[in-house]
């Protein structure tokens, strides 16, 4: 940074005919220790602050200048682009006496420059002590002050001063006008006498004080004056308090920009504690921006908690210590967090009826010596029974769902029931397949839900009973060698297959113990990442690439057939670290080395959302919710759609909606009118489950649809009829055109009547043939009451009225280059608007894409406020400073 100012020092001495040498242009050691020691105790004459793109020479002239008149003067030199800290800056500038800022174009889009602004007017001028040894002279150029934005207000406070002009040439070529010059110089100097001025009279005032103390007079005015300076301070405070609070904000809302694309939860979140401290329009805008971002949401999230162990419906977290391991016991049924009152250096968790018990394992001894214990515990982390001392580096290996199988300290084994804490010393068992050695060192591969285990026996293998017999019927011989140990074994949901990811060659098999077979998935060298069975039958998912990286694939099979049913339905260049089915078994969950997770249709493998849990480990999937782990944090995430995602409406081949739509004012209901297979109807979604009704519809064109202000009514209008449902139970009630007229041509519902405006027969021929049909809607059943002439114009204007962009700005509305034509309508009787994006003619348009936007955004942080993570204010702060540090 040195060089580079040198440099460009040097470029802006030459273009002004500068001949000083090196000597007269640097200061000598001495001269430099003395001005430093004078900012340090009586602050600089001259700060300037300025955005560094275009005006760096303007500014390092306007230094050089105001130095040689003696000035002390501090050049801002941060850079908000390279992220430097602005602590330093921001404290010299409040010690300056007078504040210059270079108002360009572009200097409201530097943070730093409006942290310096910002903090100056609180520090500085909002001190009453302060306030008259000190002053701000913006440089307007090219009146850049009228162009100030509204938002964030503190720029408005530019015009609040006497500024001095200067054009956007002389910031070009580096040379400040005299009168910029002159007036700071004016200023300084006047601030510097008047500082001396004021000591003065500080003492003049003391012996004064002194003379004149006990005269009542004086001391009368005195004390009205110190009201009036009261009053003043109390002001001053309020404002300075306002403005803090806006700086603070606009800190906040900067923070939720800059998490965006890494996490839109903790943007979402961020955004609405900015929007809290300022709801204006700009602060709404990130709050939509956020939540149009999200695809997959996480509930909870717990840092500092990692997955030790996982047996449905409970999940034991670890917390990590220096000294120890603290657990806590997680319950995926209500989300109640429970502390395991035990610590160790691993623990293992067994479900019971009424609770749980934990296992834990610590060391006793030292160095080598040291060998592993093994505790029980009961849900309340009081211990149960004596506990177990083993060989060195052993550790339990489950035979059942409950029992384990630990060396001894002599040597033999210990089979240990964990629900009963009863003990067997046992032999390792032998067959006629012969030594049961591995599966009495590394005990079971994996235990079904019968309790039955499958085990390596003798160069094969079998299935163990409950008991530890081996059941010779399911006896499949292998062909790889044990000896090199398996990443995971993991039986079926239905258990009928075992997936086995063998660790040596990373590959995948399955083992059927019916038939007696067992199928690799890797015929040509392809290497295993991943795999996870779905969550009710026997269908595998697995991710794998060959060795070069780039060519993942995300596959899935039906184990019952291996080859025919095998097929890709993600082709990748990022290899996975896990996978897990969503709970219905329609997605699947893939979280790859980025820290990207993907919702992807199991069917079309249509990618259906994206989320981001960076360093994501381990992924685990139930009936309650998708859960997963990384070294930092634990997540439980929503298995069902993020809300607006039911809130666009995509046509496709089979069937295809029209160009409108309603929102019912109660945020229950969203329908929108399609067509398929030449039939009509009405598509209702639940706003927030996007749970689908479907409804019969006339067979003419729809031209529009509104729910009642009361949420009571559902009217659909077409050419030739008007369908009115009660939202209650959906039956349709229909009124057909009478008396020979043409059409329908537009509808007003109100809670009490449905008024159509209805062109006639001859409507054609004379235009005053129009009418107006009023059916009634206040009792259970809508009521035909009658047909009016001549038609008012005037009570239909303003139906529907047109959105500006601005109105939805920052919601996510895609692609809109993809539509023959394109357009926001507010939805009748709702707060939301509909923006409606068509394939073919707008006009009487079948092939659309509507996407529904939300306009209350107090109802929209309602609706999401228990949907997603909700953490503390001092989580949240801690994020605020995170994003200030990057």
């Amino acid at each position: 940074m040195n060089n580079f100012l040198k440099t460009r020092t040097q470029r802006l001495s030459k273009s002004h005919g500068l001949k000083q040498n090196r000597t007269e242009l640097s200061e000598s050691s001495r001269s430099r220790t003395i001005r430093r020691a004078a900012s340090n105790i009586g602050g600089y004459d001259v700060f300037i602050s300025y955005r560094h793109t275009g005006n760096l020479l303007y500014a390092l002239e306007l230094e050089r200048r105001l130095k040689a008149k003696g000035l002390l003067v501090f050049r801002d030199e941060s850079d908000e682009d390279v992220g430097t800290s602005l602590d330093t800056f921001i404290k010299r500038a409040c010690s300056a006496r007078t504040f210059v800022i270079l108002v360009t174009d572009n200097v409201y889009e530097s943070s730093s420059v409006f942290e310096e602004f910002s903090a100056y007017l609180i520090v500085r001028l909002g001190r009453w002590n302060l306030r008259p040894f000190s002053r701000v002279i913006p440089v307007n150029v090219d009146r850049a002050i009228e162009r100030a934005p509204e938002e964030p207000k503190i720029w408005q406070h530019l015009s609040d001063f006497v500024f001095v002009a200067d054009t956007k040439l002389a910031v070009k070529q580096g040379i400040p006008s005299d009168l910029v010059v002159q007036k700071i110089v004016r200023s300084s100097s006047f601030l510097r006498s008047w500082l001396r001025f004021f000591a003065a009279i500080l003492i003049s005032g003391i012996v004064l004080a002194a003379t004149i103390l006990g005269t009542s007079g004086y001391l009368y005015n005195t004390l009205k004056r110190l009201s009036s300076a009261q009053n003043e301070l109390s002001v001053t405070q309020e404002q300075t308090a306002e403005l803090e609070q806006e700086r603070q904000a606009l800190t906040t809302r900067n923070a939720a920009i800059n998490w965006l694309s890494e996490d839109p939860v903790l943007s979402y979140r961020l955004a609405e504690k900015a929007y809290k401290q300022n709801p204006n329009e700009s602060y709404r805008k990130v709050v939509r921006q956020a939540l149009s971002a999200i695809d997959l949401a996480y509930q909870v999230r717990l840092e500092g908690l990692v997955i030790e162990d996982v047996k449905s419906p409970l999940i034991l977290l670890k917390e990590s210590d220096e000294n120890q391991n603290r657990f806590f016991i997680y319950d995926m049924r209500d989300g109640a967090i429970t502390e395991g009152g035990f610590s160790g250096s691993q623990a293992w968790i067994i479900p019971t009826p009424d609770g749980w018990r934990t296992v834990s394992k610590n060391w006793a001894g030292d160095g080598l010596d040291a060998a592993p214990t093994f505790q029980l515990h009961n849900d309340k982390g009081q211990k149960i029974g004596n506990k177990i001392v083993s060989k060195p580096l052993s550790t339990l290996q489950f035979l059942t769902v409950s029992d384990v199988l630990v060396r001894s300290e002599d040597g033999g084994f210990i089979k240990w029931d964990l629900l009963n804490d009863t003990r067997e010393n046992i032999e390792p068992e032998r067959t006629k397949f012969g030594p049961g050695y591995f599966r009495s060192i590394y005990g079971a591969l994996d235990v079904r839900s019968d309790g039955k285990s499958a085990v390596y026996e003798s160069d094969g293998l079998a299935l163990m009973d409950t008991t530890g017999q081996i059941l010779d019927d399911t006896y499949t011989q292998v062909s790889f060698d044990p000896a090199s140990f398996y990443s995971s074994a993991l039986w079926s949901h239905d258990d009928l297959f075992l997936a086995l990811n063998y660790f040596d060659r990373k590959r995948l098999g399955i083992w059927n113990p019916a038939r007696k077979t067992f199928h690799w998935l890797d015929p040509n060298g392809w290497v295993v990442d991943q795999h996870a069975w779905s969550n009710r039958n026997h269908t595998l998912a697995f991710s794998g690439r060959t060795e070069n990286n780039v060519d993942v694939t995300l596959e899935i099979l039906d184990a019952k057939f291996p080859k025919s049913s095998r097929r890709i339905i993600l082709s990748d260049d990022v290899p996975a670290r896990s996978i897990a089915f969503m709970p219905d078994d329609n997605g699947i969950l893939l979280g790859d080395r980025n820290g990207v997770m993907r919702h992807i249709d199991v069917n079309t493998g249509a990618l259906l959302g994206k989320g981001a849990h960076p360093n994501v480990g381990q992924l685990y999937s139930s009936s309650y919710g998708v859960y997963s782990t990384s070294d930092q944090d634990f997540r439980v995430w929503d298995g069902r759609a993020n809300p607006s995602k039911h809130w666009t409406f995509v046509s496709k081949a089979e069937r295809t909606f029209g160009a409108t739509g309603a929102v019912s004012a109660n945020w229950n209901w969203i329908a929108v009118p399609f067509r398929e297979q030449d039939k009509n109807g009405i598509e209702v979604r639940e706003i927030i489950n996007g749970k689908v009704i479907q409804l019969e519809a006339p067979p003419d064109s729809p031209m529009n649809i509104v729910f009642s202000p009361n949420s009571k009514w559902l009217v659909l209008q077409s050419t030739d009829n008007i369908w009115i449902y009660d939202t209650n139970l959906w039956n349709a009630h229909k009124f057909a055109l009478i008396e020979k007229d043409r059409q329908y041509f537009n509808i007003i519902v109100s809670n009490t009547k449905v008024r159509a405006h209805v062109l006639g027969s001859n409507y054609m021929n004379n235009s005053d043939d129009e009418f107006e049909y009023v059916i009634s809607l206040a009792s259970e059943v809508p009521k035909f009451l009658e047909r009016l002439s001549p038609f008012v114009e005037k009570d239909y204007e303003n139906l529907e009225d047109s959105l500006t962009e601005k109105a939805v700005e920052g919601w996510n509305v895609g692609n809109l280059f993809r539509y023959r034509s394109a357009g926001l309508r507010r939805v009748p009787n709702a707060k939301w608007a509909s923006y409606i994006k068509c394939r073919d003619q707008a006009l009487g348009a079948r092939d659309c894409d509507i996407q529904f936007i939300p306009l209350d955004i107090e109802k929209l942080i309602e609706l999401y406020d228990d949907l997603i993570w909700k953490p503390d204010d001092e989580t949240i702060n801690s994020w605020i400073d995170a994003s200030n540090s990057k």
